[in-house]
């Protein structure tokens, strides 16, 4: 996996925000997506934790977080992140409904 450290600050906190999103996402958190997100936060995102909680303490609903999203404008960066996010969520073997949702719309937003 690419560096996560070229990730903005602002970048970052959506990430680790999608990151909780997509774990969330379907209700359940597999063992192999929690050893996938183990894996990135101690090789890649070593700051995850703080990065989340500014995200939690800045976006209150879908709508906040939408607007953020929109506010990733860097095209190599929201692919990097769209990759990031692909690769957890088929840790488990496929990407499930909730999840593909949360997908399609980064797509359709930065599209």
């Amino acid at each position: 996996m690419a560096n996560i450290e070229k990730l903005n600050a602002h970048e970052k906190m959506f990430l680790a925000g999608c990151i909780e999103s997509i774990m969330l996402a379907d209700g359940v958190s597999s063992k192999e997506e929690i050893g996938g997100l183990n894996t990135i936060v101690s090789n890649d995102f070593p700051d995850f934790d703080e990065r989340l909680a500014e995200f939690d303490n800045r976006v209150k609903d879908e709508e906040g977080f939408w607007q953020l999203a929109k506010s990733i404008t860097d095209r190599n960066n929201q692919d990097f992140i769209l990759q990031v996010l692909d690769e957890l969520a088929l840790q488990d073997g496929i990407i499930k409904n909730n999840e593909d949702k949360l997908l399609d719309k980064l797509k359709e937003i930065w599209a």
